[in-house]
C-alpha cells in the first residue's frame, strides 16, 4: 500500500490507510487540507493494520468528485446499463473503478465541486423496512466530495476499468453527468399545493380537474422546454437555455409528477411537481391562490352537488355495516333514483380516490349536520395515529404514548392536537358531508370536551415489551440497528429481528460499525481518560469500568451505587475546568441522561426531577454546592424515584427501570458512614485540563462537535468496548486517594482536626480527655462549637478513612481514664 500511497500522492491525491471494513484506522481530518508527508504516510502505511487506501475528494485532491454507483441495492438489476446509456460519449471523460461490492466509482476533476450529495434513491422495500425501521430510503448513487472519501485500487476488491487518468471537464459536463444520475431518482417529494380559495362550494375543484386535463409537456414547450423522449411512462425533457445535458427533466404520466434534475431551473431537484404546481410556478409566480381563481374563471372544477356527499355518506355506512359492493350499488340506485351501471361507476370513483384509505371519525345526518363520535375518534387516534395508553406498573399508572414502527415516545395532548390538525388539511376538500375548514371548526368548538383526560383514559391502551438491557448483556439501539454486548461477543441485530418496542428517543442518531478494526490508542476519547488519569493505568481502568456501569442500565440490586466525578487537588477553590462534565456528556452520546444543577438543587424542593421521563437512564447532578445531602440519596439510588410534574400527576419509576445516579462537584461529597461508602464510586479527576488548558487548547478541537464519521465510529466502538469490560470484570477496587480522604476528614471535621491529626504523635498514649480540652484551647474553640464527641468520632472516622489503626484503653494506673494511641 505504501507504493500505491506515493503515487497517489505524486499525482496531487490525498490519501489516508485503511482497515478490513471501509474506515479510517487513523484520524484522518487534517488530511482533508493536505497532502500526508512523507514521514507520516511511511509510518501510517507501513501499519499492520493499512490493508486498503481511500483518496479523499475535494479541493485537496484538485477538484476531485467520485459519483458511487452501489449497485448492490440495486433491485432491477439493471441501473449500471441504463445509466452507461444515457452517459453515452460522457463515459469516455470518466476513470471508472469497479468496487468490491460490485458497484462502480466514476471520478473527474472539476473547478466546482460541492461535499457530498445524495443524487438517486429508492423507496425501501417492506423487507427492508422490517429489518431497519429508519432506512426509510435507500440511496443508489451519491457524490463523495469535500469531506469525502472512496477506497482505490489496490484495496481488496477494487479494480480499474481502464488506465489511471483523471479528466478535469466542464461545468457543464458535470451538471449533465450529475442530471442524468438524478434523472435516476424515484423518491420524490411533492410539493404541496397551498391554495387558500374556499373549497367548500366545490364538488371537484379547480386544481384537481387541472390536474386531470393539463397537457404538461405543452405547457412546458410554452415556456421553453424541449420534449426530447418518451420512454414508459416518462416524458424526458430539456431545460430552457444552453446546456450540454441529454435531459433535465422527467415527467411521469402515471404519477403526475415533475421532477427535474439539472439545478438551473425554476423547480428544485427531488421535487415532484403536479400539473397545477407547474402551472402556478411558470405563469403566476407561484401563487397558488391566484392561480386557482385563474383557472375557476378559465372553467375548470365543478360546483358541488349535493347528492354525491350524500351517495359518499351512504356508500361509507353500508361498507361499514359489512355490505358488498354489489349489494351497496342496489342500495344505492334504489334510494337516490339512479341507474345501476352509473351507481357502480360511482363507487369505483370513490374508493379509487379516498373512501376506504380514510378513516373517519364523524357522523353527518340528513340534514347535514355534522358531529363528532367519540368512540370513533378514540380509535382513529390508535388506528390512525398509534396514540395509546400505557400502564407502566401495577398500579394503573399510565402514560399517553405514541407507537410507529416499534418505536415508542410519549405524547401529550399539543402533539395529539397537531396530529388531527395535519390529518385534517389532508382531506379531500369534500368527503363525507363535511370538508377541512368545517370539520376543524367543530372540533375547535368543542376542544374542552375531545381533548380532556376523562375521555382519554378511555383511549385503547397497549402492551409493550421494552428493549431493556439484562444482568449479562447490554443492548444500544443505532440507526441500523441494535447493537447486543454480552462479556464475550458483540453482534449487530436488526430491529426486524428483535421483536421489542424501543424508545424513540433512546435511539442513537449514527450508523455504526462494529467490525471496523480499531486501534484505540488513536481514539480521541481515550486520550481524554489518559490525561483526565493522569496515564495512571489502574485509575484509567477503574474509569473505563465505570463507564461500562453507567451505559449497562440493568439496576443490580447488589451494585446500587452512584458515580461521584471529584478532583485531586486539595484546594477546593481551585478546582473546575478538568473534564468532567465531558466524562457525563460522553455516556449521554449512547443513554438517554438528564442533567441537574446542583448548586441550588434540593431534594425536598417540588420538582426536583420533573425533567426525569420514563426513558431516563441516568440522573447527573452536576457542580453540586458544599455540605450536599448526599444521605438524602440513598432511597434513591436503591429503591426508586418519585417525579414531580408541574400541573400533571406524579410519576413513580420503580427501582428496575429508575436511572442510576452521578455526580461532579469541585468538593467533597459527605458519604463517611457506612451505608455511603456502600453506595458510592469515586473517581478523582487530574489536573491536567483546569481553566488555562481546556480540551481545545489541547486537542484543537471541541470534543464530539467537531468530530468526522470515523472519529465518530471510533469513540462509540471505545464506549462499547468499556461495557464489555465491564461486563467480564465488573468494577475494580481502588482505594481513594490521599487527596479524597484529606477532604473528607476536613469536611466532616474541620480543617483544625485535620493538621491535629497529621501532628500528633504516632504510637503513643493519650488521655481522651485532656487531649480534647488540648485541642480546643489550642484552636480556640467553645466546648459547645466543638464537643467532646464530635472529637471522638473524628478520631475513629479519620483513622478508619486513612486506614490508620486506632487503639484504646481503660488506664487503671491513670485513675481507670480513657486513651487512645494512633499508630504508626
Amino acid at each position: 500500500m505504501i507504493k500505491a500511497a506515493n503515487y497517489y500522492a505524486n499525482q496531487g491525491f490525498s490519501v489516508i490507510p485503511i482497515g478490513d471494513n471501509k474506515r479510517a484506522i487513523f484520524p484522518w481530518t487534517e488530511f482533508q487540507s493536505k497532502i500526508m508527508d512523507a514521514a507520516t504516510m511511511k509510518a501510517q502505511f507501513t501499519n499492520t493494520r493499512s490493508n486498503n487506501i481511500a483518496i479523499i475528494g475535494g479541493a485537496v485532491s484538485g477538484g476531485l468528485e467520485i459519483i458511487d454507483v452501489d449497485l448492490k441495492y440495486d433491485v432491477s438489476g439493471t441501473l449500471w446499463n441504463r445509466l452507461k446509456a444515457e452517459l453515452g460519449d460522457l463515459m469516455e471523460l470518466l476513470y471508472v473503478v469497479r468496487t468490491k461490492s460490485g458497484g462502480y466509482h466514476l471520478y473527474y476533476r472539476s473547478e466546482e465541486i460541492e461535499g457530498n450529495q445524495k443524487l438517486a434513491m429508492r423507496h425501501a422495500t417492506k423487507e427492508e423496512l422490517k429489518e431497519t425501521p429508519h432506512a426509510k430510503e435507500i440511496v443508489l448513487i451519491e457524490t463523495r466530495g469535500e469531506g469525502g472519501y472512496v477506497l482505490a485500487p489496490p484495496s481488496e476488491g477494487y479494480t480499474k476499468e481502464k488506465d489511471f487518468k483523471i479528466n478535469v471537464i466542464t461545468l457543464e459536463q458535470r451538471e449533465s453527468i450529475l442530471s442524468i444520475c438524478r434523472s435516476f431518482n424515484e423518491v420524490v417529494k411533492e410539493v404541496r399545493q397551498q391554495v387558500i380559495t374556499d373549497t367548500a362550494n366545490f364538488q371537484l375543484t379547480p386544481w384537481d380537474d387541472y390536474n386531470n386535463k393539463c397537457d404538461v409537456v405543452a405547457l412546458l414547450e410554452k415556456h421553453g422546454w424541449t420534449w426530447i423522449e418518451r420512454k414508459g411512462e416518462r416524458d424526458y425533457l430539456k431545460r430552457p437555455g444552453k446546456t450540454d445535458s441529454h435531459i433535465s427533466a422527467d415527467y411521469h404520466q402515471g404519477l403526475g409528477l415533475f421532477k427535474v434534475f439539472s439545478t438551473s431551473t425554476e423547480f428544485e431537484t427531488g421535487k415532484g411537481y403536479k400539473p397545477f404546481a407547474i402551472y402556478t410556478i411558470l405563469e403566476h409566480g407561484s401563487n397558488f391562490s391566484n392561480a386557482a381563481k385563474q383557472l375557476s374563471q378559465d372553467g375548470f372544477g365543478e360546483q358541488k352537488n349535493r347528492i354525491s356527499s350524500n351517495i359518499k355518506r351512504d356508500f361509507l355506512k353500508k361498507k361499514e355495516e359489512g355490505l358488498d359492493n354489489k349489494n351497496i350499488a342496489a342500495y344505492l340506485s334504489q334510494k337516490h333514483n339512479l341507474d345501476v351501471t352509473k351507481t357502480e361507476d360511482l363507487i369505483k370513483d370513490i374508493e379509487s380516490g379516498n373512501g376506504e384509505s380514510i378513516l373517519t371519525f364523524w357522523n353527518v345526518n340528513d340534514k347535514g349536520i355534522v358531529t363528532i363520535d367519540r368512540s370513533k375518534f378514540l380509535s382513529f387516534l390508535s388506528m390512525s395515529g398509534g396514540f395509546y395508553i400505557y400502564y407502566y406498573d401495577n398500579k394503573l399508572n399510565y402514560k399517553l404514548v405514541r407507537v410507529e414502527d416499534g418505536f415508542v415516545s410519549e405524547t401529550n395532548m399539543e402533539q395529539i392536537k397537531k396530529f388531527l390538525n395535519s390529518y385534517i388539511d389532508s382531506l379531500p376538500s369534500n368527503f363525507d358531508g363535511t370538508n377541512p375548514s368545517k370539520l376543524r371548526e367543530i372540533i375547535y368548538k368543542g376542544a374542552d370536551a375531545y381533548f380532556n383526560k376523562g375521555l382519554f383514559e378511555f383511549m385503547q391502551n397497549i402492551k409493550l415489551n421494552f428493549l431493556k438491557h439484562t444482568k449479562t448483556a447490554a443492548f444500544y439501539p443505532f440507526k441500523n440497528g441494535v447493537v447486543r454486548i454480552t462479556k464475550n461477543k458483540k453482534e449487530l441485530i436488526k430491529y426486524g429481528d428483535l421483536g421489542v418496542h424501543v424508545w424513540k428517543d433512546q435511539v442513537i442518531d449514527f450508523n455504526i460499525d462494529i467490525e471496523q478494526d480499531i486501534d484505540f490508542e488513536y481514539v480521541q476519547y481515550t486520550k481524554f481518560i489518559d490525561k483526565v488519569c493522569n496515564g495512571d493505568t489502574e485509575r484509567i481502568a477503574y474509569a473505563i469500568s465505570l463507564i461500562g456501569y453507567l451505559l449497562h442500565t440493568y439496576k443490580d440490586p447488589t451494585k446500587s451505587f452512584a458515580v461521584i466525578l471529584a478532583e485531586e487537588t486539595e484546594d477546593e477553590a481551585q478546582g473546575g475546568g478538568a473534564g468532567k462534565g465531558i466524562f457525563f456528556k460522553a455516556i449521554g452520546k449512547l443513554i438517554n441522561l438528564v442533567s441537574i444543577d446542583g448548586k441550588n438543587f434540593k431534594l425536598d424542593k417540588s420538582f426536583a426531577f420533573q425533567r426525569v421521563e420514563l426513558s431516563t437512564q441516568l440522573i447527573i447532578i452536576e457542580d453540586c454546592r458544599k455540605n450536599l445531602d448526599f444521605e438524602g440519596f440513598y432511597s434513591k439510588i436503591t429503591e426508586g424515584v418519585t417525579v414531580e410534574k408541574k400541573n400533571k400527576d406524579e410519576l413513580y419509576i420503580d427501582y428496575n427501570n429508575a436511572p442510576k445516579f452521578g455526580f461532579t462537584t469541585n468538593y467533597t461529597i459527605n458519604y463517611s458512614g457506612g451505608h455511603g461508602k456502600r453506595r458510592v464510586k469515586v473517581i478523582e479527576f487530574g489536573s491536567f485540563f483546569n481553566h488555562k488548558n481546556s480540551p481545545l487548547d489541547f486537542f484543537g478541537n471541541t470534543l464530539f462537535n467537531d468530530w468526522d464519521q470515523d472519529e465518530w465510529n471510533r469513540f462509540y466502538n471505545f464506549m462499547i468496548e468499556s461495557v464489555q469490560i465491564y461486563l467480564e470484570t465488573g468494577i475494580p477496587v481502588i482505594e481513594n486517594s490521599d487527596s479524597i480522604n484529606r477532604k473528607n476528614v476536613k469536611l466532616n471535621f474541620g480543617e483544625d482536626f485535620l493538621a491535629y491529626y497529621d501532628d500528633i504523635i504516632r504510637d503513643k498514649w493519650f488521655e481522651f480527655g485532656s487531649e480534647y480540652i488540648s485541642f480546643c484551647n489550642i484552636n480556640d474553640l467553645d466546648k459547645k462549637d466543638y464537643s467532646q464527641m464530635r472529637f471522638k468520632k473524628g478520631l475513629n472516622m479519620t483513622s478508619d478513612i486513612f486506614g490508620i489503626k486506632l487503639e484504646t484503653r481503660r488506664n487503671r494506673q491513670n485513675n481507670n481514664k480513657h486513651e487512645f494511641k494512633i499508630l504508626s
